[in-house]
């Protein structure tokens, strides 16, 4: 009986979480916007940027962009922090990749700010880490 009382209560507890695999490429689910970017002392950059058209509230989504890669990862929610409404992936993940398709920096989010960011050398082994 007791065994049974506490497989009722994980059953209970557990909540479900939806898990969506989408691609940046994909326009049923993302608005793109492409702009070109200057840097100081830098030619200017065509950047694209992508935001998804109707988010599900409390899903996690792992996003890939063109070449198959995760780009990033993260659940869409909906906080309220200092009085204020926020929306967007606030506690993800962001993938960065070198020209040879190796991890380049991996930066983690709380709460829409970045807290640290893992960085990888050229032939995809750690490097170091810094903490903001």
């Amino acid at each position: 009986m007791l065994l049974v009382l506490i497989l009722c209560a994980n059953i209970a507890s557990s909540q479900a979480v939806d898990t969506l695999i989408v691609y940046q490429n994909d326009t049923t689910v993302f608005n793109s916007t492409g702009a070109f970017v200057q840097w100081p002392c830098r030619k200017p950059e065509f950047h694209i940027s992508y935001e998804i058209k109707t988010p599900v509230d409390s899903a996690y989504y792992f996003i890939y962009n063109e070449e198959k890669q995760l780009a990033e990862e993260g659940i869409y929610q909906s906080k309220l922090i200092d009085g204020v409404s926020y929306n967007g992936m606030l506690d993800s993940k962001y993938y960065r990749y070198h020209k040879n398709g190796k991890l380049y920096i991996l930066f983690y989010k709380e709460n829409g700010r970045t807290v640290k960011a893992e960085f990888y050398n050229k032939r995809g082994k750690f490097k170091e880490v810094k903490v903001y």
